[in-house]
């Protein structure tokens, strides 16, 4: 029987079950967190020769397969770590070291990495100076005696309060200030015959301040608060019970959205969800052949993923249809290492590394062709951690060989350097661009919608969108309709000629209700003064929604990198959140050369709900601004500093229409420099 065939999951408490699900489809307001801001991008070939500047929306069902290929490409880093890791061993035979994973800090400030010299380091990385060509050194070693299971970043640490926290063989759980290295906490665990136990995994669950921590057959809670024994466990392998849950606890994962829920993963090759803080198993889910290495959850609570050893699927698992799988992503996993996977913030692209050095990722409603593959490292690639307020993120890489399986990367007559395989850190630029829009031009004809996000749905009517695109076309056929028929006497029957010379039954509907909103006098007046805009146009039909008491501020607004020579793909992250929701808006993003002339364009923003979310354009300086190569020669794109500015506003930036108005403004600049 095939894994997509045989049953994945027995249910426990069919009343707990049904009530989780229940949760699960109350429409969510997403709140802001330290962890909200995760940006997720990645670099592609735009396929319109001439764009200079896309809009990165995901890549739609209808997408076809050859414009995902297009998203494929290479990275250049902007950083590499390795100076750190090259120490000398005391065994003969064995490399000298390898990476098992790095995570960047909760406030972006650090990163810290897991090696097999039993020592964690933490890395201050400038990140506001990327691209960089210098080797950085950890500011703090912190060296334990044996091996290190597991590792986690206290969730809420920021530069007050730097906590990490991590288990080491036959040691308790250490709580450590992750800038002096002082020990704040030690949360010990003993077996029945009193003697003290490791923990194999670690994950922090902050409504009860409680760290739990993954043994054999055992999940054990500590008061974050109170250092010492815990202050309960549980048995995940109660054989009295009709469903349990054997082996090791791997790995764990709490659901942001259902307080109490979280998951656990096993090297028995099963994942248990547990429904509350008292241990009480759920389901137990089947699917993985080789131990679970890694589990996530998705930002909106809906979906797990999970990744096991020697395993080469990535299982999406439906949490409001337990024992489901909505999708399964194929990676190349063929050792017992754990390698990690992450998702993006808007839940919608997943990203993984492999045992051949490459990194892949997906829309996670697609898995037939990776929107990004590229070779990161000449060696397995390990670990991969998202940025949580830039669009960065760093991978580590590194795998235990001997010397007789030390694959030779560079050249045969370096046998030195290949004696030990690649290890090190490596952090990149991610500009995913899923998508790609027109030119980036300055007036723009019409305005182009930015993606919605999959945990949040947009506020207002579909045909939205579609009328603003139509708007324009409506407006000017309306105008001269006027002018040619002279004054008309009722809207119908205006609005039927409109659908007549247009061909087009939508936009004469639109135009009907457009019309009567105003009445027939006054909509001919605004439209012989040319004064409609296509946002207020559609508002006035009733077609986009309206908030006079919204709100929007950009979160961290700025282009990164800050500086690249020509061909460089720059980044301007747009990200916002809004603690009242928007109306229907517009972003517009200006940019000034030095020779003081504008392009920009203007970019729709469908009215959204309370939250925090990532928008991000890309700017590509591969030639000329507007040029079009399929037409002729382009000259490169000019080098100089360039100021960016973005208006974030309710209605059509510039409008004095009611229901306009500006949310926020965000400016700065880049820097770009001779090819070489």
């Amino acid at each position: 029987m095939s894994v997509t065939e045989k049953k994945r999951t027995s249910v426990l408490d069919p009343a707990l079950l049904q009530a989780i699900t229940k949760a699960f489809s109350q429409p969510n307001v997403v709140t802001s967190s330290p962890s909200d801001q995760l940006a997720k991008l990645s670099v592609n070939t735009p396929t319109t020769a001439s764009s200079s500047i896309e809009q990165i929306p995901h890549l739609s069902p209808q997408t076809t397969t050859e414009a995902k290929r297009s998203a494929v490409t290479e990275q250049t880093p902007l950083l590499i770590l390795n100076q750190e890791f090259q120490l000398p061993t005391h065994t003969p035979r064995r490399s000298n070291n390898f990476l098992k994973g790095c995570k960047w800090s909760p406030d972006g400030l650090c990163l810290l990495t897991n090696s097999d010299d039993h020592q964690l380091r933490v890395f201050e990385i400038p990140c506001d100076r990327l691209p960089s060509n210098e080797d950085i050194n950890a500011v703090l070693h912190l060296k334990e005696p044996e091996l290190i299971y597991d590792f986690q970043w206290y969730p809420y640490m920021d530069s007050n309060q730097s906590d990490t926290c991590f288990s080491c063989r036959d040691n308790p759980v250490h709580l450590f200030d992750a800038y002096t290295g002082e020990v704040r906490a030690s949360y010990k665990a003993f077996n029945h015959l009193e003697e003290l136990v490791a923990a194999h995994s670690l994950g922090f669950e902050l409504q009860s301040c409680r760290l739990y921590c993954g043994y054999d057959r055992t999940i054990r809670a500590f008061d974050i608060q109170r250092p010492g024994p815990c202050v309960t466990q549980w048995n995940t392998c109660d054989r009295t019970n009709d469903i349990h849950q054997s082996g090791i606890i791997s790995c764990l994962s709490f659901n942001s959205q259902i307080p109490g829920m979280y998951a656990a993963g096993s090297y028995a090759k099963t994942i248990g969800i547990y429904g509350d803080m008292n241990g009480e198993l759920i389901a137990v889910l089947h699917g993985h052949t080789g131990g679970i290495t890694h589990i996530q959850f998705s930002a909106d609570g809906n979906r797990l993923y999970s990744g096991a050893r020697k395993d080469g699927m990535i299982l999406c698992w439906d949490m409001r249809n337990l024992g489901e799988t909505l999708v399964t992503f194929q990676r190349e996993v063929n050792t017992n290492q754990r390698i990690y996977f992450d998702v993006d913030p808007s839940s919608m692209t997943l990203v993984t590394g492999n045992s051949n050095g490459r990194i892949l990722g997906w829309d996670i409603n697609d898995s037939s062709t990776p929107v990004l593959d590229f070779l990161a490292h000449n060696d397995c690639t390990n670990g991969i951690s998202i940025h949580p307020k830039r669009p960065l993120f760093a991978t580590s890489s590194g795998q235990r060989r001997f010397a007789g399986d030390i694959r030779v990367t560079v050249s045969e007559d370096e046998d030195e350097d290949n004696l030990f395989a690649e290890l090190n850190v490596v952090i990149y630029l991610l500009v995913a661009i899923f998508g790609v829009s027109g030119a980036f031009q300055k007036p723009a004809s019409n305005l182009q919608r930015l993606t919605p996000n999959v945990h949040t749905k947009d506020v207002g009517l579909d045909l939205c969108p579609t009328c603003i695109d139509e708007a324009v076309e409506a407006i000017n056929v309306i105008l001269n309709v006027i002018l040619d028929e002279g004054i008309v006497e009722n809207c119908e029957k205006l609005c039927d000629i409109v659908a007549n010379k247009t061909k087009s039954e939508l936009i004469g509907t639109i135009c009907n209700l457009a019309c009567d909103a105003v009445g027939i006098d006054e909509f001919i007046r605004l439209i012989i003064s040319v004064d409609l805009d296509p946002i207020w146009y559609c508002e006035m039909a009733r077609l986009c929604e309206i908030n006079d008491h919204g709100d929007a501020t950009f979160t961290h607004f700025g282009v990164y990198p800050n500086t690249g020579p020509q061909g460089t793909t720059f980044v301007i992250d747009c990200s916002f959140k809004s603690l009242n929701g928007t109306g229907t808006s517009m972003l517009r993003i200006d940019i000034v050369d030095s020779h003081n002339e504008t392009n920009g364009n203007d970019f729709l923003v469908e009215a959204k709900k309370p939250g925090t979310y990532p928008e991000r354009i890309a700017l590509k300086t591969l030639s000329a601004w507007n040029c079009d190569p399929s037409t002729g020669f382009c000259d490169d794109f000019p080098v100089g500093t360039y100021n960016v500015t973005a208006q974030f506003c309710n209605g059509e930036c510039g409008s004095h229409h009611p229901h306009s108005g500006t949310y926020d403004v965000g400016k700065a600049s880049f820097t770009v420099t001779k090819k070489k």
